[in-house]
């Protein structure tokens, strides 16, 4: 599947969908019913709805200032991608995303939510009582992507 720790790249006339082997295992914390949730979802919508969702968020001069956070595993082979894990790691994101916190998951890879749901949403969790003690008005952007 999609979750190898190098990078997939689709070329010219191909979908992501097209770089899966059909014949390698599941991974464990992916059922076929969970797999065949996330196909028919993605039929629909084409991922539509997560970036219509992030258009949605509120920017003052050009910064989102709402609390967001960032669940990646250190395994994501989105890392790999160049400039990436250097913008990451060194707070780049924080010039546009003031109030991001990024938390790196040690053995997850690009599907954290599905590896360790409990960790997942402990965190998220916490973001919101956190947020929510500090000014209880406070409104999220949650944009999720599942790629």
């Amino acid at each position: 599947m999609l979750s190898r720790s190098l990078p997939q790249v689709v070329v010219d006339d191909q979908e992501v969908l097209n770089l899966v082997d059909s014949s390698a295992p599941l991974q464990p914390w992916l059922s076929e019913e969970d797999l065949a949730e996330y196909g028919s979802l993605y039929e629909k919508s084409r991922f539509r709805t997560a970036l219509t969702m992030m258009q949605s968020c509120r920017l003052d001069d050009g910064k989102i200032r709402a609390p967001g956070l960032v669940i990646m595993g250190e395994q994501d082979y989105i890392m790999k991608f160049p400039g990436l894990e250097d913008y990451i790691r060194t707070d780049k994101e924080k010039e546009f995303a003031p109030n991001l916190d990024v938390t790196f998951l040690p053995k997850g890879n690009h599907f954290v939510q599905e590896q360790f749901p409990e960790e997942v949403n402990h965190l998220i969790i916490s973001l919101t009582n956190t947020a929510n003690r500090a000014n209880p008005w406070l409104s999220f952007c949650f944009v999720s992507f599942l790629l």
